[in-house]
């Protein structure tokens, strides 16, 4: 019995290190990019991450969580997708101010907002949203 117990410590330890071997030589998991088509969401949400980021930088789920709050007045934006992401904003003014234009060319789709569910100030006016059933599960 003591021959076996020994085996099987053995055999567990032999196990272990192989497998911490074989985790230590695999290459790093890359953080997965956010997809955001829309190029002018994009330059928004690099600027609010940081100053001396590229405005076409890729963007991670990982960064998404970071954000609080973003603010892009007038940036054209009409497609909210990846926004999704953004799971800790708590402030998002997305407004274009007195453009009627713009209101038949913005914003018509805010169903990315529908999981924001941090979000305590949203301004969206100005847009062409005339469904804002997305925000039913928003409640602070």
């Amino acid at each position: 019995m003591k021959i076996c117990n020994n085996l099987i410590i053995k055999i567990a330890a032999f196990v272990l290190i192989c497998g911490v071997v074989l985790l230590a030589g695999a290459p790093p998991v890359a953080a997965a990019n956010v997809n955001i088509p829309n190029a002018n969401l994009r330059k928004a949400i690099n600027a609010a991450l940081g100053a001396n980021r590229a405005a076409t930088a890729a963007v991670t789920e990982a960064e998404m969580k970071t954000l609080t709050s973003l603010t892009a007045e007038r940036a054209r934006i009409r497609n909210l997708t990846g926004l999704e992401k953004a799971t800790n904003l708590t402030t998002l003014d997305l407004s274009y101010i007195s453009s009627i234009l713009y209101r038949v060319e913005g914003i018509s789709d805010i169903s990315a907002l529908s999981g924001l569910t941090n979000l305590t100030t949203l301004n969206l006016s100005d847009n062409a949203i005339t469904d804002i059933s997305a925000l039913s599960g928003l409640t602070k």
